[in-house]
């Protein structure tokens, strides 16, 4: 996977991430597990980056 598809899939989390947090409350279980894959995402990126200096 490259780091552009990486960036989208990491806005796309995000705005579902926000969207469920405004729904149901932050601290609802689904937006828990959507935070976690959010870290997954940005951690991934930031190890493409770091691959790349």
């Amino acid at each position: 996977m490259n780091a552009l598809q990486v960036i989208k899939d990491v806005e796309v989390l995000r705005e579902k991430m926000h969207k469920i947090a405004l729904a149901k409350g932050i601290s609802h279980p689904e937006v828990l597990q959507i935070s976690q894959k959010l870290d997954l995402k940005l951690n991934e990126y930031n190890r493409m980056r770091a691959g790349n200096k």
